[in-house]
This record gives structure tokens, sequence and C-alpha cells, in this order.
């Protein structure tokens, strides 16, 4: 029988992550360009990058809010760049310190760090 993910982590040092820097992508052949997070994740000395975009963020933490009606999430960083104001660059590295705040946050919460959708989102499985 398969280990379940809270099996893969039982015994080992926490799961952390941290934005530390975000690219920006031009499209080939389209006008607009996109930012893609970029995370470190470790558990203990292990570690690996992976890189998002802002609305995988945002598709994980609908799903985290779906699967885990009992829990309270931290809030979620606003979609608008009108809240943050200033330039795009401003408003992007305001934009990762947020989402870098609300991912430690919900990895502090155990039945969270240790669900299928963040092993997924920070492919856990796929490094251990």
């Amino acid at each position: 029988q398969p280990a379940s993910d809270a099996d893969v982590l039982h015994g080992l040092p926490p799961l952390t992550a941290s934005i530390n820097e975000f690219k920006l992508h031009q499209q080939t052949g389209a006008e607009s360009s996109f930012v893609v997070f970029v995370i470190d994740v470790a558990v203990g000395e292990l570690c690996w990058t992976v890189r998002h975009r802002f609305k995988e963020f945002h598709a994980l933490q609908q799903l985290l809010s779906k699967h885990n009606q009992l829990v309270r999430l931290p809030p979620f960083p606003p979609k608008r760049p009108k809240l943050f104001g200033g330039s795009s660059l401003e408003f992007v590295e305001k934009r990762k310190a947020a989402l870098n705040t609300w991912i430690n946050k919900v990895l502090s919460i155990d039945a969270i760090a240790q669900s299928a959708e963040i092993f997924d989102f920070l492919e856990v499985s796929f490094h251990l």
C-alpha cells in the first residue's frame, strides 16, 4: 500500500518555502508579459525550486478553502494592482512579499502543510 502524503513527511523536518525572486516572461509574439515567482522549497537539507504564477497561487488558495472548510486560512493577497500603487516593479515586489507571507502562514498550519494540494503545488512527492 502506497504511503500517504502525511506518511512521507512523518519524522522529517518541517516543509518550508521562501519566495526570494521573480522572473518576468514575455510571451513570444504577444504584447503581454507575465510574472513567475520562484519558490525555494526545503525539507531539512533537501532543497529544490518550483515556479508559479499569481493565478496558480490563487487556484491553490481556492482549493485549500474548498477542502479545508474547518480551518481558517490566512487572508490571500489582493489581485488588484491599484491597491499597492507605485510602479509595476514595485507592485510585483510587494506582491512577492505578500505571497511569501501567505505561503508561510499556510505552511504553519499542520493540517494544511501536509495536504495533497500543498504537496502538488510545491512538488514534494517528486523530490522525496
